[in-house]
């Protein structure tokens, strides 16, 4: 009875095992329990039952870097264009204005610096032509003296030894003043002003006249209608300084300083425009002086009087012709 029960207990305790493997209890050799598997449907009994699901490849939620963008072109700095400058007096400032716009692109500023720190300077045809070998000087237009006077002065004789202005010192308006005073032979006592200190002098007595080289009309004397003062006419027949030219003044011009319909004579002296050391350096010139020439006509009916000029290329613009078109 007893074998017979050990071997009952013992087949017993054999089922017992097949089972609890069989049921997944059985544990691993560190006495944890194996993970769980997935409950399995019913097909899945066709299959082995350790073999794991395939992998799903993972989506990378990184986006791609993008394609390194091509750096744009650098802009190349702006050129820098240098202005001409042309010296002038101030009655001169106003009719040099329409050569500004002869050269599309390039700035030309009229200054009143002296006449070696510019590239240009205005001087009259009785000064010294311009040193320069590759540039002659250029007529612009002729240009008058005007005698203003007060008090009973009614003569340009009537000056000797008073107190006169002939322009600021070193202007060519004194220079040319002084050569007609002295061709005329007639000695005064100079005093150098500039024009409105000149003219105020005049009005108060202080200074008995002023002489002004400018184009006709001048707009600072045109709009002049002071009590006193007047306008005086070269002799007749008196002896002009070399380079000067017979010319006239319309008293119409200037209301307030002549009779109406009186026409004066006067000294004429022709501006030309000259080439300084400075300027003959800058290669601007060389263009400047060539749209001068290809302008000319057209300049002409702005009361320019601009002389031919001969192109050369191998040494640069010149004015080649003295003659006047």
């Amino acid at each position: 009875m007893t074998n017979g029960n050990t071997r009952f207990g013992a087949h017993s305790a054999l089922i017992l095992i097949g089972l609890l493997s069989a049921s997944g209890v059985a544990r691993g050799e560190d006495g944890a329990a194996p993970p769980a598997k997935p409950e399995c449907s019913f097909p899945c009994f066709f299959h082995s039952a350790d073999a794991a699901p395939a992998p799903q490849a993972a989506s990378d939620p990184t986006p791609p870097a993008p394609a390194a963008a091509s750096a744009p072109a650098a802009k190349p700095a702006p050129k820098v264009v240098h202005p001409l400058t042309i010296a002038a007096d101030e009655a001169e400032i106003g009719r040099l204005k329409g050569l500004t716009s002869v050269l599309p692109g390039q700035p030309i500023k009229i200054v009143k610096t002296p006449p070696e720190t510019a590239d240009f300077a205005v001087k009259t045809a009785l000064q010294p032509a311009s040193d320069s070998t590759v540039y002659r000087d250029a007529k612009l237009f002729t240009e008058q003296l005007h005698i203003i006077a007060g008090g009973k002065i009614t003569r340009v004789e009537d000056l000797r030894d008073h107190v006169v202005s002939f322009g600021a010192d070193g202007s060519p308006g004194q220079d040319a003043a002084r050569k007609a005073f002295q061709a005329l032979g007639v000695s005064v006592k100079e005093t150098p002003l500039d024009l409105d200190n000149a003219l105020d002098g005049a009005s108060t007595g202080d200074i008995d006249a002023v002489v002004v080289l400018a184009p006709q009309p001048f707009e600072r004397l045109k709009t002049m209608s002071r009590s006193g003062l007047h306008l005086l006419a070269w002799p007749d027949n008196a002896s002009l300084p070399a380079g000067a030219v017979d010319a006239t003044i319309a008293a119409d011009a200037y209301p307030g300083l002549a009779k109406p319909g009186e026409t004066l004579r006067a000294v004429g002296v022709d501006a030309v425009l000259s080439v300084s050391a400075r300027g003959a350096k800058q290669p601007a010139t060389k263009r400047f002086m060539s749209a001068l020439a290809q302008h000319s006509a057209a300049l002409s009916k702005h009361g320019f009087d601009l002389l031919k000029a001969d192109l050369d290329a191998r040494t640069g613009s010149r004015m080649a012709s003295a003659d006047r078109r």
